[in-house]
């Protein structure tokens, strides 16, 4: 199967209509110069397909063209708080409760402070209704292999569950969820099933530190060596793309794209029996060591839980 080049105006960069951010109805207009419209939430994952491909031995299986989506409308992009990511990646340690624990005795601290006291002050009722409920997903890693919620692999959002699009755990996947964005979809499907595809999962959330959406996707494998294949042969092709390199991961791939006040950033690798995939998306130019920084918190969350 030759390569296919997309249209440039085939509803990705230039065009924004169909775009959509959660409970807003699709603009069916186009992205006006001045962006004024643009609203501040978190936008959804990219769904501009043509010119992403993945090579899959066989050939090239170009992804369907879509719609494109909502985007941030910040323009002062600053660099990604790495040490908030990175404390976000190592937040949980090899006892997957070490968070909910220190939680219980946080607010167990409260209790008997409450207790002591038969007018507790404002400022202790402000802190206790502030406190925020704690994910219960759980997972754990051993020699490359996850077991458990393949969720609770998705690096934590820096600033929180409110900045997640959906569910802030993340949406776990089936194979068709993975493949329902490709034109050849029986011959994606049938790939990954050779190559041992278990399951998926992807979070997209906001990280206003950068001015920009991230989308993280995880594919895991019955064996590092289904993992290693998928990463081996993935590749975009298009218009607009431009291999980069990924600094911080030697063994990581990349590639950028900027047209019409749109930019982003792919870049994928993986660890033990899973494959990963970040996409930073938004208006402002995004540094290539953003998303150096995001994979290799993300490949760290991977390889220590």
């Amino acid at each position: 199967m030759s390569e296919q080049e997309p249209d440039p105006d085939d509803g990705g960069a230039q065009s924004f209509a169909g775009a959509g951010i959660e409970g807003d109805p699709a603009v069916s207009a186009a992205m006006p110069q001045e962006y004024s419209e643009i609203p501040t939430s978190v936008g959804n994952k990219p769904a501009r397909r043509a010119g992403w491909a993945v090579a899959l031995g066989v050939g090239y299986v170009v992804l369907a063209a879509g719609t494109a989506f909502g985007v941030i409308a910040d323009k002062s992009p600053a660099a990604v708080d790495v040490t908030a990511v990175n404390a976000s990646a190592y937040a949980a340690t090899a006892s997957p409760t070490a968070s909910a624990s220190a939680a219980a005795g946080a607010h167990a601290s409260k209790s008997a402070s409450a207790s002591a006291s038969t007018a507790p002050s404002p400022s202790a009722a402000a802190t206790t209704a502030a406190a925020t409920p704690k994910s219960t997903v759980t997972g754990s890693v051993s020699d490359g292999i996850h077991s458990g919620d393949l969720r609770y692999f998705l690096l934590t959002p820096p600033q929180g569950a409110s900045s997640v699009q959906g569910d802030p755990d993340g949406t776990t996947q089936t194979i068709d969820d993975v493949i329902s964005t490709y034109t050849d979809q029986s011959q994606v499907k049938s790939s990954l099933q050779q190559m041992g595809f278990k399951t998926a999962c992807e979070r997209t959330y906001q990280d206003t530190t950068m001015s920009a959406n991230v989308d993280i996707e995880l594919l895991q494998f019955d064996g590092s060596g289904g993992a290693s294949q998928w990463l081996s042969d993935f590749s975009f092709s298009g218009n607009g793309y431009q291999s980069i390199s990924v600094s911080g991961e030697s063994g990581a791939v990349g590639w950028s794209y900027a047209k019409a006040g749109y930019y982003e950033l792919v870049g994928a690798y993986r660890e033990g029996d899973t494959f990963f995939q970040v996409t930073i998306y938004g208006q402002s130019v995004i540094p290539a060591q953003d998303l150096g920084q995001v994979i290799s918190a993300e490949h760290a969350r991977l390889a220590h839980g």
